[in-house]
């Protein structure tokens, strides 16, 4: 999981850096040489979209999504507990049932063949950040709840 969340980081920088490239050469081409990258835009909205989903994944796996820390905090540390595990296994079920329903819709967009306006790139690829997203997600929920299930046996011991 760790070589999965570190291949996801190395995507991340490599997707923002390509973005940041795309965007640099366009500029110079349009301010520069007055003949942008027609390309660009389109291309930099889909590596953005890809950058959300592999960053959601490993913002989730550092443990900084939102949540009721206020609450959380005045609570005894077994309903702590029960609000961890409860949060990662909803979490669990929720990321791998929209990584199912968004796989089940690039299998749409594959079969009919959808292509993007200007690279005419097959549309399934920049969808293809949320299954795979969604399923980091899912699985960085079920170490969490394996962690918390592993430390409630190791206390009980």
């Amino acid at each position: 999981m760790n070589r999965l969340l570190g291949l996801g980081r190395l995507l991340l920088g490599t997707l923002m850096l390509t973005a940041v490239a795309i965007n640099f050469a366009n500029v110079i081409g349009r301010y520069v040489f007055a003949w942008p990258i027609y390309w660009a835009e389109e291309a930099m909205v889909f590596l953005q979209v890809w950058c959300v989903f592999v960053a959601a994944a490993l913002i989730t796996e550092a443990g900084n999504h939102l949540r009721m820390e206020a609450l959380e905090s005045l609570a005894p540390a077994p309903v702590r507990r029960a609000l961890a595990i409860g949060a990662a296994a909803l979490m669990a079920v929720c990321s791998f049932t929209v990584a199912a329903v968004s796989s089940q819709m690039i299998a749409s967009m594959i079969e009919n063949d959808q292509r993007s306006i200007v690279l005419a790139m097959p549309m399934a690829l920049p969808y293809a950040a949320l299954p795979v997203g969604f399923t980091l997600i899912a699985l960085v929920a079920l170490r969490e709840l394996w962690r918390l299930a592993r430390r409630g046996r190791a206390g009980k011991e």
